[in-house]
């Protein structure tokens, strides 16, 4: 998590629990009088909020206040044994998802389409969680943008003065092309599968 004095801890937190509760953002007004401080001074807090990631703030618009992707907590009840059955129980605990995805970075994520790299146990459909980067270790998990038109989601293997793409599918064939006609556009640090 970003670092927080206690006060912006106080603010974010107080914001979180009101868009939970309400569906909507609250005034500046209604934070001051939950953290004990004036509006300017909640204004202050935003802003150095906002700097650090953590918000958005709509200019000229009332209760614009908007928690940014990494904001979302998921409530984590207990565990599931994935082999033989296990006792069931509720452990109750709330799972923050900044403390899954690493913060301070730029983040954004794609929906993935296409088959490619399901042996990594990426689906159509699923959803990466991609770190802007314009670097990547051999190996790792990319989005690449192959001669500024295709981007692609691959295994990234530098080999000479070639960039070889590796699928996760044995039904697909790598891209190997010149190392100048690729740009990596990020690493993917999470996925995110949804069940409908």
């Amino acid at each position: 998590m970003a670092a927080l004095t206690p006060k912006q801890k106080q603010v974010l937190e107080f914001v979180e629990a009101y868009i939970a509760d309400r569906g909507l953002a609250p005034t500046y007004e209604e934070i001051g009088e939950a953290v004990g401080t004036c509006k300017v001074t909640v204004l202050a807090h935003l802003q150095q909020l906002e700097k650090k990631g953590l918000i958005r703030r709509v200019p000229y618009a009332s209760r614009a206040i908007e928690l940014c992707g990494e904001r979302a907590r998921i409530p984590v009840v207990g565990a599931i044994q994935a082999g033989l059955p296990i006792l069931a129980f509720e452990e109750a605990e709330k799972e923050d998802l900044r403390d899954l995805m690493p913060l301070g970075g730029d983040l954004f994520a794609l929906r993935v389409k296409g088959k490619s790299m399901v042996e990594d146990h990426i689906q159509d459909g699923d959803f990466v969680m991609v770190a802007r980067a314009a670097a990547a270790d051999p190996g790792d998990l990319v989005v690449a943008l192959v001669d500024d038109e295709e981007a692609t989601l691959k295994r990234f293997y530098p080999e000479g003065a070639s960039v070889r793409l590796e699928p996760a599918n044995a039904a697909f064939d790598p891209i190997i092309v010149p190392r100048e006609r690729v740009r990596i556009q990020g690493r993917v640090v999470g996925v995110l599968r949804l069940y409908r």
